[in-house]
């Protein structure tokens, strides 16, 4: 195909990224022609290419062709779920903060806020605030129960062990876990789905996360996420942000 060059120059490339890259390309079946067509003309034919030019042209096509992966069939869930690490929230919280009119406070402030408002729970926590709380940045990854529509994500997350450990959730969702935690958390949101279109994820919305797969299943069924303990994976996928209104009960909280 007319990326043949520009695989096997990933794949040579001595960054593991970028030969997972090169992988997750050849085994892709679900990114739109159209969407090749675009990286091919990006990267050009030939070269040349250096590790951070290709870097800085791969990401580029990754971002603009995010959730261009076929549409869940139904049934389609009523919630969904995700994990993410606490200091990585923290920073969407700050967000929020600001957004919500509370102005720019320190990491320190924030987490005060955040634990004095139960971890969001939607009962006692200023509406305002939960609106202005995106769960997640630029493409969300989210898990849900493909057997009950209206089943627990949480429960898929955490192997429906609430004393999981947080390195366990990470495995499930199949996302690196921080050598050092150094105390941090990790979160689940679950919220509602309501209209949001889900996506079988593609090499676009990975970009070069370095633990995913590209789905083997036919168009219309989610991803499946591939833990590095080879424990079974859990259905993934993608969808556009949404924000903390929409939760369906306080963050859950994982600890290593």
């Amino acid at each position: 195909m007319a990326l043949d060059g520009f695989v096997a120059f990933l794949r040579a490339s001595g960054a593991e990224r970028l030969q997972r890259a090169a992988d997750n390309l050849d085994a892709e079946t679900l990114v739109p022609d159209a969407d090749w067509n675009d990286l091919a003309a990006g990267v050009g034919p030939s070269g040349p290419w250096t590790d951070d030019t290709v870097s800085k042209e791969y990401e580029s096509w990754c971002y603009a062709h995010q959730r261009h992966g076929p549409e869940i069939d139904p049934p389609l869930p009523v919630l969904l779920g995700r994990a993410i690490l606490g200091d990585r929230f923290l920073v969407l919280f700050q967000d929020g903060l600001e957004a919500a009119g509370r102005g720019k406070l320190t990491e320190n402030d924030a987490a005060n806020i955040l634990r004095d408002f139960g971890y969001l729970d939607p009962l006692t926590t200023d509406p305002r605030l939960l609106a202005a709380t995106p769960l997640g940045a630029h493409v969300l990854w989210a898990t849900y129960d493909a057997t009950d529509p209206a089943g627990d994500p949480e429960k898929v997350l955490n192997g429906d062990d609430p004393a999981a450990s947080a390195s366990d959730v990470f495995d499930r969702a199949a996302l690196r876990f921080p050598a050092d935690l150094d105390g941090n958390d990790v979160l689940i949101p679950v919220y509602r789905r309501d209209a949001t279109r889900i996506h079988a994820p593609t090499v676009a919305d990975a970009d070069f996360a370095v633990l995913f797969r590209p789905s083997p299943a036919p168009p219309g069924q989610p991803g499946r996420t591939v833990p590095a303990s080879g424990r079974p994976g859990i259905p993934e996928v993608v969808h556009e942000v949404v924000h903390a209104d929409r939760l369906v009960r306080r963050l859950g909280r994982y600890h290593e």
